[in-house]
């Protein structure tokens, strides 16, 4: 992730952080793997020189080789790091994966799994296979509200009002000169902000595939004038207290909700763990949602851990942003809750930021 400008200390963090800390859960959303783009014309623009290539044998919108090490990969990291809270053996009431509606989500997530739970020898079944089948799930694009949240209708109809605001069509207005020139450069019609995030797509594949970028990118990638638009574009995404409960907040509620059950003395669940394979917006979303945002486009395989941590018989809450391609580990101190943020505390935060029982059907 070349941009993110965190004003935190990279952490060489320990699987355990002190004596007499034990993880009790752990949230875990994160993004999909490298891909190709997707057949339309802006992300496979018409002045490029790979406008007719089919991006074989992968084809179009779907993870690459690279995408495929780097979510493997980091399912590995996350089997090294939580190697003490988690089972070596594969129990699926332990651990809950669920993807997105998309080939490349469903893909990264099974990557990451087996990454997180290669056979141990009681569960070996083939010797010749380092893999094992574990379960995962996704839901439908047009019934998934929270990590399709782009399509909720109470969530568009808040979005659609954001846009018309004076000062968001003023912010806007300010990238008209730019869109123009993109326009130009790419062959293609340019509105702002709406495009700027699918030209960061194609001009972030064809960096990442190892193919020569336009001669135009580089005086806006991949920081300036493009990552300054597609923060705008996150930024009306999530302008208000509503279109965060209705994006971030969808997936937050479902963190908090585990960490209450994992910290009730009466709960029967064992659940330790639950994946999100997602998107760059959703990541974004969560970030947004929790305070700790700072301009930067997510990179694949980025991923946000929300801990519950239990120490001298008090919960507490942790965030970490995990770093790809380095595996690296940001710490994300919690506004207006640290150095140690109670799960109490935490909860109060953000009781009045999150969807209302009716906003997860997500009708208007």
């Amino acid at each position: 992730m070349r941009t993110v400008t965190y004003n935190c200390l990279l952490l060489s963090l320990l699987l355990i952080k002190s004596d007499g800390i034990d993880y009790k859960f752990v949230n875990v959303i994160f993004r999909h793997g490298d891909r190709t783009p997707q057949n339309n014309s802006y992300e496979i623009f018409p002045t490029s020189e790979y406008a007719k290539y089919r991006f074989d044998p992968y084809g179009y919108g779907q993870l690459t080789n690279k995408g495929k090490r780097n979510a493997y990969q980091l399912g590995i990291d996350i089997r090294d790091y939580y190697s003490q809270f988690l089972n070596d053996l594969y129990h699926p009431e332990e651990i809950s994966a669920q993807s997105s509606d998309a080939d490349r989500t469903k893909m990264s997530l099974q990557l990451v799994m087996a990454g997180i739970f290669p056979p141990s020898s009681a569960q070996s079944w083939n010797c010749k296979l380092n893999w094992q089948p574990v379960v995962t799930n996704y839901i439908p694009r047009d019934d998934d509200y929270v990590l399709n949240f782009l399509k909720c209708p109470n969530f568009k109809k808040e979005h659609d009002a954001v846009k018309k605001l004076p000062e968001v069509v003023e912010k806007v207005s300010q990238y008209s000169t730019f869109a123009k020139q993109l326009s130009e450069w790419t062959g293609v019609p340019i509105t702002p902000t709406k495009h700027f995030v699918q030209i960061y797509h194609a001009l972030t594949m064809l960096d990442h595939m190892g193919f020569a970028s336009p001669h135009w990118s580089s005086r806006f990638y991949p920081e300036g004038l493009l990552l300054d638009g597609v923060a705008l574009d996150f930024e009306i995404l999530n302008y208000n207290e509503r279109l965060r409960a209705l994006s971030g907040g969808m997936v937050l509620k479902k963190f908090i909700d585990n960490m209450v059950a994992a910290a009730d003395p009466n709960s029967n669940s064992r659940l330790k763990m639950e994946l999100f394979s997602a998107h760059e917006v959703n990541i974004v979303a969560i970030l947004k949602i929790l305070g700790v945002y700072e301009k930067h486009f997510p990179d694949y395989s980025s991923a946000v851990f929300v801990e519950l941590l239990k120490e001298n018989n008090e919960y507490y809450v942790n965030i970490d942003y995990y770093l790809n391609p380095s595996s690296k580990r940001i710490h994300l101190p919690i506004p207006d809750c640290e150095p140690k943020c109670s799960l109490k505390r935490f909860i109060e935060l953000f009781k009045d930021k999150l969807p209302k029982a009716e906003d997860m059907k997500c009708k208007v």
